[in-house]
């Protein structure tokens, strides 16, 4: 959603339910993730209904919605202005993006984050995973998107009250899909921002298929070293993109 510096208060308790798990989004997270690497341990030791091909076939269709999830966030983000769509702790309304991604759903950048977990949770293998993510998920995105479109309808009445009519919020309406693919994109912008989203799910899917290769004793062959080096380029990445990120502020 298109975001400024000056929030607006939420009027009911569902919208600031909504605006507080938006300002903690980033935080609240983290205890479910470590309980569900935790659980997923015993996943990874014993094979799944299927055995290992079953597993295997759940990394690969793991790491593919992880992909989609990550192209789509830096797509959308490269497509709208600068300054909205930001990282802000607060909701907020500088503009109505309708366009790119936009004009295909109503929520790109949440539909590429569901695709992240998806991806996240088949290389996890762990029905308790499954439980506390999908469950966090609803809860958290639904109080947020609540309060956004709330927000939104109070700031841009009819013209937001347009758009919802014709762009679905989750199902993407494929007769629009070339438009996503229009229009000006700032992909500097788009990589500066979205580093610290690639570092967080690519060391997240690098440990937990690590431990699977542990495992499997196979973390010292052509797997274990395809995966630490990928591991140790993205802990590189991450203070290399906070220094460009910083240093694209100050000009």
């Amino acid at each position: 959603m298109p975001e400024s510096s000056s929030p607006a208060h939420p009027v009911t308790l569902a919208e600031a339910l909504g605006a507080l798990f938006f300002r903690f989004r980033g935080v609240l997270p983290v205890p479910l993730v470590v309980t569900a690497v935790v659980l997923s341990w015993r996943a990874h030791i014993v094979p799944g209904p299927g055995g290992l091909a079953v597993d295997d076939a759940l990394n690969i269709v793991g790491l593919v919605l992880c992909g989609f999830g990550a192209a789509l966030r830096f797509l959308t983000i490269a497509s709208v202005p600068a300054g909205t769509s930001a990282n802000n702790r607060a909701l907020a309304a500088q503009g109505l993006n309708t366009t790119g991604p936009y004009a295909v759903v109503r929520h790109p950048l949440y539909l590429a984050n569901a695709h992240l977990l998806v991806g996240l949770l088949c290389i996890a293998h762990a029905p308790w995973a499954w439980g506390l993510g999908l469950g966090y998920f609803a809860v958290a995105y639904g109080f947020i998107i609540h309060a956004e479109e709330a927000l939104l309808a109070r700031t841009y009445g009819d013209a937001w009250r347009e758009w919802t009519a014709r762009v679905p919020a989750w199902v993407p309406k494929l007769s629009a899909l070339p438009a996503a693919f229009q229009g000006p994109r700032d992909f500097k912008r788009a990589a500066l921002r979205e580093v610290n989203t690639l570092v967080a799910w690519g060391v997240g899917a690098c440990l937990l298929l690590g431990w699977e290769s542990w495992a499997r004793g196979q973390l010292f062959g052509l797997r274990g070293q395809v995966l630490r080096a990928v591991l140790v380029t993205l802990l590189v990445l991450w203070p290399v993109g906070k220094v460009l990120r910083r240093r694209a502020r100050s000009r």
